[in-house]
């Protein structure tokens, strides 16, 4: 986080959104340094233009979980699909659509 928030002081938002996003992947989901990531994640990539590029992987847990959407008939079904746009948004946290 630290290299990315030096890159961030320094205006070098690129380079800082790509620290955060890979320090994203080093940090237990739900905790205080998962939040603070992601929103500075989502802060660096409303500065950045053209905008990050979505992982394809992302894509495809967005597909998968509006499938299981339309095809819910149960609480789970929609956990289900719950869960797949948690996986997106892990990979993609700045995407407005997951």
């Amino acid at each position: 986080m630290a290299l990315g928030e030096a890159a961030e002081r320094q205006g070098k938002f690129r380079e800082a959104f790509t620290h955060y996003v890979s320090a994203l992947g080093s940090v237990t989901e739900g905790t205080t340094d998962d939040q603070r990531l992601r929103e500075s994640i989502i802060s660096v990539a409303g500065q950045l233009d053209p905008a990050p590029a979505v992982p394809e992987e992302a894509k495809r847990f967005v597909v998968r979980g509006e499938t299981i959407f339309k095809e819910a008939q149960s609480d789970s079904d929609y956990a289900e699909a719950a869960a797949e746009f948690e996986k997106a948004l892990r990979l993609a946290p700045w995407w407005p659509a997951a």
